[in-house]
């Protein structure tokens, strides 16, 4: 089928708005094959709008993803900083308590010598006795 324009024909737009085509001169072929073509074309544009939407919503759910894989990062900073704030608080009190130790291991040190000390002097007093 050969459309030609003529003098009545504005060629961006078709037919004038007063006039309509002729379709006098298609075949039952012709029509039947716009009708195929049509209807192909009416498919795809299904299919391209089911997958639009289909598109639409798998980037409603990836962001969704992003939103809780975001939430989860700061769950895990959280918990980093709240692990690093108790491994700070055990390291204070494992000083303090380290501390402690040497201070009694010093203080019990000192005790041990002046017990000795004081043995030493019991036993040269005992000593001293005996010998009397």
């Amino acid at each position: 089928m050969t459309i030609t324009l003529d003098e009545h024909r504005i060629p961006e737009f078709g037919p004038k708005m007063n006039e309509l085509p002729d379709f006098s001169s298609v075949s039952l072929r012709d029509a039947g094959a716009a009708t195929a073509v049509v209807s192909f074309f009416v498919a795809a544009l299904s299919t391209v709008n089911r997958a639009s939407i289909a598109f639409a919503l798998l980037q409603k759910e990836i962001q969704e993803v992003k939103s809780e894989i975001q939430e989860v990062k700061s769950e895990i900073q959280e918990v980093k900083s709240e692990v690093k704030t108790q491994a700070e608080k055990t390291e204070k009190l494992l000083n303090e308590v380290k501390s402690e130790v040497k201070t009694q291991a010093e203080k019990t040190e000192k005790l041990v010598n002046e017990v000795k000390s004081e043995a030493k002097t019991q036993a040269e007093k005992t000593e001293k006795l005996l010998n009397e």
